[in-house]
Protein backbone atom coordinates (compact mmCIF):
# COMPACT_ATOMS: atom_id res chain seq x y z
CA UNK A 1 0.00 0.00 0.00
CA UNK A 2 1.45 3.37 -0.99
CA UNK A 3 -0.11 5.14 2.00
CA UNK A 4 1.89 3.20 4.58
CA UNK A 5 4.54 4.98 6.60
CA UNK A 6 8.10 3.87 5.83
CA UNK A 7 9.31 4.99 9.27
CA UNK A 8 7.64 5.96 12.51
CA UNK A 9 8.68 7.63 15.74
CA UNK A 10 7.02 9.13 18.77
CA UNK A 11 6.68 12.59 17.20
CA UNK A 12 5.88 11.72 13.60
CA UNK A 13 5.94 9.43 10.61
CA UNK A 14 7.81 9.39 7.31
CA UNK A 15 6.16 8.62 3.97
CA UNK A 16 7.62 8.09 0.51
CA UNK A 17 6.26 10.41 -2.18
CA UNK A 18 7.00 11.49 -5.74
CA UNK A 19 7.06 15.20 -6.63
CA UNK A 20 4.58 15.89 -9.44
CA UNK A 21 5.87 17.84 -12.40
CA UNK A 22 3.68 20.52 -13.87
CA UNK A 23 2.59 24.15 -13.69
CA UNK A 24 1.97 24.14 -9.93
CA UNK A 25 5.52 23.03 -9.22
CA UNK A 26 6.90 25.58 -11.70
CA UNK A 27 4.85 28.34 -10.05
CA UNK A 28 6.08 27.33 -6.62
CA UNK A 29 9.82 26.93 -7.29
CA UNK A 30 10.45 28.21 -10.84
CA UNK A 31 10.92 26.33 -14.11
CA UNK A 32 14.61 25.50 -13.60
CA UNK A 33 14.12 23.95 -10.15
CA UNK A 34 10.89 22.27 -11.29
CA UNK A 35 12.83 20.54 -14.07
CA UNK A 36 15.37 19.38 -11.50
CA UNK A 37 12.90 18.17 -8.83
CA UNK A 38 9.87 17.02 -10.82
CA UNK A 39 9.43 13.25 -10.67
CA UNK A 40 11.94 12.73 -7.82
CA UNK A 41 11.10 10.40 -4.96
CA UNK A 42 11.33 12.17 -1.60
CA UNK A 43 10.68 11.53 2.09
CA UNK A 44 7.80 13.47 3.67
CA UNK A 45 7.85 13.88 7.45
CA UNK A 46 4.43 14.34 9.06
CA UNK A 47 4.23 15.45 12.68
CA UNK A 48 1.66 13.75 14.83
CA UNK A 49 -1.32 15.95 15.80
CA UNK A 50 -1.01 17.71 19.16
CA UNK A 51 2.61 16.59 19.64
CA UNK A 52 3.68 20.12 20.61
CA UNK A 53 0.97 20.41 23.28
CA UNK A 54 1.87 16.97 24.62
CA UNK A 55 5.58 17.86 24.72
CA UNK A 56 4.77 21.13 26.49
CA UNK A 57 2.88 19.29 29.22
CA UNK A 58 5.66 16.73 29.53
CA UNK A 59 8.27 19.48 29.90
CA UNK A 60 6.17 21.31 32.48
CA UNK A 61 5.90 18.14 34.56
CA UNK A 62 9.58 17.30 34.09
CA UNK A 63 10.67 20.79 35.17
CA UNK A 64 8.38 20.74 38.21
CA UNK A 65 9.85 17.38 39.22
CA UNK A 66 13.38 18.68 38.62
CA UNK A 67 12.68 21.67 40.91
CA UNK A 68 11.38 19.38 43.62
CA UNK A 69 14.33 16.98 43.33
CA UNK A 70 16.81 19.88 43.39
CA UNK A 71 15.47 20.91 46.80
CA UNK A 72 15.97 17.38 48.12
CA UNK A 73 19.18 16.29 46.38
CA UNK A 74 20.77 19.58 45.37
CA UNK A 75 22.18 20.42 41.97
CA UNK A 76 20.69 22.44 39.16
CA UNK A 77 18.26 19.85 37.80
CA UNK A 78 15.91 22.50 36.35
CA UNK A 79 18.78 23.63 34.12
CA UNK A 80 19.23 20.04 32.92
CA UNK A 81 15.48 19.84 32.23
CA UNK A 82 15.64 23.16 30.33
CA UNK A 83 18.50 21.88 28.14
CA UNK A 84 16.49 18.75 27.42
CA UNK A 85 13.46 20.89 26.56
CA UNK A 86 15.46 23.03 24.14
CA UNK A 87 16.62 19.89 22.34
CA UNK A 88 13.11 18.40 22.34
CA UNK A 89 11.46 21.50 20.87
CA UNK A 90 14.29 21.76 18.34
CA UNK A 91 13.32 18.27 17.15
CA UNK A 92 9.73 19.47 16.70
CA UNK A 93 10.78 22.36 14.46
CA UNK A 94 10.49 20.77 11.00
CA UNK A 95 11.02 24.13 9.27
CA UNK A 96 14.42 24.56 10.96
CA UNK A 97 15.28 20.98 10.06
CA UNK A 98 14.36 21.57 6.40
CA UNK A 99 16.52 24.70 6.32
CA UNK A 100 19.48 22.63 7.55
CA UNK A 101 19.24 20.21 4.60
Amino acid sequence: NENLAVASASIGQVYKARIRSGPQLEAAIGPEQAAKWGGKVVAIKVQRPDVEASASLDMYLLRRTAMWLSKIRGGDLPKVADCFGMQLFGELDYVREANNC
